[in-house]
């Protein structure tokens, strides 16, 4: 019984804290550019094979 009672209150101190929103955001926001990079890169890197191709 003492174990669960601990658990608990444990699992009740976490808080999402500032230094969370700066660490997810730092790994967020590459995420955000590497998609936009992407999204860009490829369609024009298929448009130049393709019209190189003709």
């Amino acid at each position: 019984m003492k174990m669960r009672r601990k658990k608990k209150k444990e699992s009740r101190n976490e808080r999402y804290t500032f230094f969370d929103f700066i660490l997810d955001a730092l790994f967020f926001i590459p995420d955000i550019l590497f998609f936009l990079f992407r999204l860009i890169l490829y369609p024009f890197r298929t448009l130049v094979r393709w019209i190189l191709e003709l």
